[in-house]
């Protein structure tokens, strides 16, 4: 960038002395200095802007992984194989009869919660909060080893908190007693990156193999995890898997081998 500063004197035929040059300089100085300050502030704290934009999405190590190679966050848009787990509340609808919402609330908040921190735990992504449902992914914005087994994880610890979260809230309602967590896992290609407009928009994943997480998601009985052949494909055998039968999820045009997992 090339700055002008012009100044002339009121007397026509009067030049510049060596005092007026060297104040010229002064000020200039001055000026780039107080410019290029500006800039680095502005760089600054669109940085921690970005930096905590991005945090709400990935754990903290990975947002910092991304932020120190120097790509842009608010730019990515991609084509990427990765693990999709969608998780929601059963029998849902009860509890929201029956607890106030202030209080329905703090259940919601403290749910969310502990499934961040697992989905965190196991370095993936999440996306977004739906009502009762969280939806996260395994293997982007930055590749992870194993990001199948990682989600697999994440799903087991999410079923374990969810016991100790109705423990802790059995006593303020009987809906408690009869909500579950259903949670289904899928892998696929899908697009990866900011959708919306320009006033809002988010980091988000869309494809066919989302929609799948979410039928399984919805198909599964309280405790349960539901995973594609996919997903079996890339479990090691530590984990315990069984045959589900096949089912017909809405959007596809034939029923396809589902499984259950656990360890």
């Amino acid at each position: 960038t090339l700055g002008v500063l012009n100044i002339s004197k009121i007397r026509e035929g009067n030049l510049f002395c060596r005092a007026d040059i060297e104040t010229v300089s002064i000020i200039c100085r001055q000026a780039v200095m107080g410019l290029e300050n500006f800039r680095i502030m502005e760089e600054r704290a669109e940085r921690m802007r970005i930096r905590t934009l991005f945090t709400q999405y990935v754990a903290p190590e990975v947002a910092e992984t991304i932020l120190s190679s120097g790509t842009d966050p608010m730019s990515i848009g991609d084509i990427k194989e990765i693990t999709i787990l969608f998780a929601d509340i059963r029998n849902f609808t009860p509890l929201v009869r029956q607890l106030p919402l202030e209080t329905l609330r703090l259940f919601l908040n403290d749910f969310f919660a502990l499934l961040s921190e697992a989905v965190f735990s196991f370095n993936g992504t999440l996306d977004k909060f739906i009502g009762d449902a969280v939806l996260a992914f395994f293997g982007a914005p930055i590749s992870v080893s194993d990001p199948i087994q990682k989600a697999v994880h994440a799903a087991i610890t999410m079923h374990e908190t969810f016991v100790d979260l109705k423990r802790k809230w059995i006593g303020r309602s009987h809906a408690i007693h009869d909500i579950g967590l259903g949670i289904g896992i899928n892998s696929g290609e899908t697009f990866l990156g900011n959708v919306g407009s320009p006033m809002r928009f988010d980091y988000t994943v869309i494809g066919i193999d989302v929609n799948i997480a979410q039928r399984l998601a919805s198909a599964a009985s309280s405790g349960q995890t539901l995973i594609t052949e996919k997903v079996k494909a890339g479990l090691s055998s530590k984990f315990h898997v069984m045959e589900e039968p096949l089912r017909h999820l809405k959007g596809l045009d034939k029923p396809i081998p589902v499984f259950s997992v656990s360890v």
